[in-house]
């Protein structure tokens, strides 16, 4: 579960970082127009928000922060998600399904130094949980088709088209650090425990990368 929120705030962090510099990138590289606009004391805005209450627009280089955010996330759903297709593996190798046969050796090769309490317990989780979590991946999974609409729609109707190219980019370089060289080259319990790994680690290996 900690590598999961641990996850999750890397990617709370990655959007806060983004988007904040997408702003002052935005401040930057903009000016107020038109050139009449002035403040009560006569000086021309020189910060958005200024000009916005002069009643000015401010024209700058706007990265688009929907495509990033939507990029991003859909392709943070699907790495987290992406276990869920080896689900049954999970089944298996806790012997949820287990023969009629007495003699018959049981399917251990995905557990890795787990006592016989701990495997009882996972069992009986398992059984518990899967009926919420296949519910809570078909919510997850309509989220994302949601998330493509917007995208869509964004890259019709709003931005330039450099601005919504390199949104893009900074939304699928924040998912490659991470899920492709960070949290791949750290399995979870590394950094003093502080590493999350990737979906699908722990004691038993479920997920056939």
């Amino acid at each position: 579960m900690r590598g999961h929120i641990l996850r999750l705030v890397v990617g709370s962090g990655c959007w806060y970082t983004v988007t904040g510099l997408i702003n002052l990138i935005h401040d930057w590289s903009g000016h107020c127009h038109p050139a009449s606009v002035t403040l009560p004391n006569g000086l021309r805005p020189n910060q958005r928000i200024s000009c916005h209450r002069a009643g000015g627009v401010w024209l700058g280089f706007d990265i688009s922060g929907h495509c990033f955010l939507l990029i991003m996330s859909n392709l943070w759903i699907i790495e987290e998600l992406g276990c869920m297709q080896h689900w049954n593996k999970l089944s298996e190798i806790l012997q949820l399904h287990k023969s009629n046969e007495p003699n018959q050796s049981t399917n251990t090769s995905g557990i890795r130094h787990v006592s016989e309490q701990e495997l009882n317990i996972m069992r009986s989780a398992y059984r518990r949980l899967t009926s919420v979590i296949r519910l809570i991946f078909s919510f997850t999974a309509c989220l994302s088709m949601l998330w493509d609409i917007m995208f869509l729609s964004t890259v019709i109707y709003f931005h330039t088209m450099p601005s919504k190219l390199l949104g893009t980019a900074l939304g699928v370089a924040c998912w490659f650090l991470f899920y492709r060289v960070i949290f791949r080259s750290c399995p979870t319990g590394y950094w003093g425990g502080f590493a999350p790994g990737l979906p699908g680690d722990g004691p038993i290996k479920f997920v056939l990368n």
